[in-house]
């Protein structure tokens, strides 16, 4: 009987083991496009929180910007406590800003 029982309990360890292994494998997978895209960039995270708060000086920045892909370009976004603003991170230009309620959208060259 206590043999198995510490199979059973080695099984279930091994079990769990694996179902933390697996779980960060796929969220390392789900991250390397992330990791891929990471490069320099005219603006820096310091500039693009500077950029957002020249265009809500009333707001106050929350946390660090991110920079994500927005309409296919690379964008710092940056939460403020009034809402987020999205930074191009090539221009420095505000490509959208939710801080003064719905999205409002710069016009972007082709459309």
């Amino acid at each position: 009987m206590r043999q198995r029982t510490t199979r059973t309990f080695l099984a279930m360890v091994i079990a769990i083991t694996l179902v933390f292994v697996s779980d960060g494998i796929s969220i390392l997978y789900a991250n390397i496009s992330s990791v891929i895209q990471l490069k320099e960039y005219p603006i820096s995270f310091k500039n693009a929180t500077s950029i957002a708060l020249s265009h809500e000086p009333d707001a106050r920045a929350l946390g660090q910007p991110v920079l994500v892909n927005y309409a296919g370009m690379m964008v710092y976004e940056v939460t403020l406590d009034t809402g987020r603003i999205y930074v191009d991170a090539e221009t420095g230009r505000v490509i959208a800003n939710t801080a003064r309620g719905p999205i409002s959208c710069q016009a972007t060259a082709g459309s």
